[in-house]
């Protein structure tokens, strides 16, 4: 399981209010990296209670969270994880302690993924910022720039950083590493500030970006890969092909180009290739007169097991797919190894033989 540590670093808050003088951290700018300071979040909200301040909601990653005063206590709150509205027991400290904590007295507080819907577990540490220092903190140079963006290369991948006035901060691109899950890594098309980002060996979160000395500050940490299981409603309708490695389920439409190109290579490739895999395909339409779909089939000659349902509904809901085409790679034990558009992702996984 790969760790995605949240440090939410606190000035000292009185007991009735959050100051005008700790608007910076209602804002949640970024720590002078030269000072050994992390990384917050995204300010999204005041919470008020008459003309007074009594705390804030902020993202970190699509983590969404709420620090609120409670007489002289501090109260923290997981609200949302994307989507997902969490109801989980909030945490309070002393407010004389968590101005007192240091990173080595701390509590270090544990959301675990499985209960906020996440590949990731979360973690958060309250203490003054005063009293931090985060060897795990790294200035970078920014190598390249261009007309509409800035790059770099870390840990051997390619990193594109587009900063726009009309986007929430700079966005950051890793165009070499398809989106999808890989060996239990989830790869997006796009991150922010703030947002984990898994590259080869590591996984990064990008904390501030100096324009006029191009220089990148991030958090680095191990990339550990776990496994994510297909959902149990899959065998419902699906029997794993016996005597193969892997299960390769693919989503299609007949009213995607790509996904008609993909599924004619997917053919050639087998049938030119021994294949250590059997393969599934999942036709989704958007009527049920499945008609122009089998005709495609038949005259392509698919030999396979072809499934026709209704596009997001059974097994384009469960595996709640957005983009066509899509592969997911499933090992004997129900493990999603790949989850991604890239066909080629598939062939090189699997290894077969030319």
């Amino acid at each position: 399981m790969k760790y995605l540590i949240l440090y939410l670093l606190l000035l000292g808050l009185p007991f009735s209010a959050f100051p005008v003088d700790s608007l910076r951290l209602a804002q949640l700018h970024y720590a002078l990296p030269q000072k050994g300071l992390a990384y917050v979040g995204h300010f999204q909200d005041f919470i008020t209670q008459g003309d007074s301040i009594t705390g804030v909601i902020f993202r970190v990653d699509s983590l969404i969270m709420e620090i609120r005063t409670i007489q002289d206590s501090l109260r923290y709150t997981p609200l949302r994880h994307g989507e997902k509205v969490l109801a989980l027991p909030s945490t309070s400290f002393p407010l004389d302690s968590v101005k007192a904590y240091t990173k080595n007295t701390a509590p270090i507080i544990t959301l675990k993924g499985n209960d906020i819907g996440s590949l990731y577990d979360f973690f958060w540490v309250p203490f003054t910022y005063a009293q931090y220092d985060d060897m795990r903190l790294n200035a970078y140079p920014i190598t390249g720039q261009h007309l509409n963006y800035y790059e770099t290369v870390i840990d051997s991948v390619l990193i594109q950083i587009t900063i726009d006035p009309r986007d929430d901060g700079p966005q950051f691109f890793t165009p070499s590493l398809p989106h999808g899950i890989r060996e239990g890594v989830e790869y997006k098309y796009q991150y922010a500030l703030g947002d984990a980002i898994p590259l080869r060996s590591c996984l990064i979160t990008p904390i501030s970006i100096d324009e006029d000395k191009l220089n990148l500050s991030y958090l680095s940490q191990p990339l550990t890969h776990s496994t994510i299981k297909a959902p149990a409603e899959l065998w419902d309708s699906v029997t794993f092909p016996e005597g193969k490695d892997y299960l390769l389920l693919e989503f299609f439409g007949t009213w995607c180009n790509p996904c008609r190109e993909g599924i004619l290579a997917l053919k050639d490739y087998v049938d030119h290739h021994y294949v250590n895999f059997g393969i599934v395909t999942v036709s989704c339409e958007f009527s049920r007169d499945f008609t122009e779909a089998k005709d495609f089939f038949a005259s392509h000659s698919i030999s396979w097991p072809v499934i026709y349902e209704t596009i997001d509904t059974s097994l384009s809901s469960l595996f709640k797919i957005q983009t066509y085409p899509r592969y997911i790679l499933i090992s004997p034990n129900g493990d999603i190894l790949i989850d991604t558009n890239n066909l080629d992702e598939i062939f090189n996984q699997t290894q077969s033989p030319y």
